[in-house]
């Protein structure tokens, strides 16, 4: 797809993209910054410009969150702090998520066999910032929160969040 994208051809470039998300209807601009994060940045700076030009989403599953309802910085940290949050997944169903003072959080995924994961997790930029305990290499994610207008306690949609691989309704 990169090399369509710099020969200018972009109906394959596009082609390609599409058989891609058929596979992987996750895989997003942010994930592949994720995971090249220790590239030269010149490099990567091309790279992820290419994948953007090829029509790649930022996020995955194409999530668009509308910046009315993106959360501060502030308000993401009350959200986050000594706190227990439980809801759904795009990828993998229902989750409980448990938040303690010092950033230290828990996630279990309820509908699965995976381990529960965790990390540290912290707010820069305006962005919930987490460092995984397992996976990534201790490389920061950073992702926006919103407030999902449609969403109630009881459906444990309150909010909205997108991850690299995966997007987060939850209360």
């Amino acid at each position: 797809m990169i090399s369509y994208v710099q020969l200018g051809r972009m109906d394959e470039a596009k082609a390609a993209l599409e058989l891609l998300l058929k596979v992987q209807p996750y895989y997003n601009v942010n994930l592949v910054s994720a995971w090249t994060q220790h590239w030269q940045k010149d490099v990567q700076r091309h790279y992820l410009a290419s994948l953007q030009k090829a029509g790649l989403p930022a996020w995955p599953y194409g999530f668009d969150g509308s910046k009315f309802e993106r959360l501060g910085g502030d308000e993401i940290k009350a959200l986050f702090t000594s706190s227990r949050h439980a809801g759904r997944t795009q990828r993998f169903g229902k989750f409980e998520l448990d938040n303690a003072a010092n950033g230290d959080w828990k996630l279990r995924l309820i509908e699965t066999n995976y381990p529960a994961t965790g990390g540290n997790g912290f707010v820069e930029n305006g962005m919930r910032c987490l460092i995984l305990d397992d996976m990534l290499f201790g490389r920061k994610i950073c992702s926006p929160v919103y407030r999902n207008p449609a969403g109630t306690a009881a459906g444990r949609n309150e909010y909205v969040a997108p991850y690299i691989t995966d997007i987060q309704w939850f209360s």
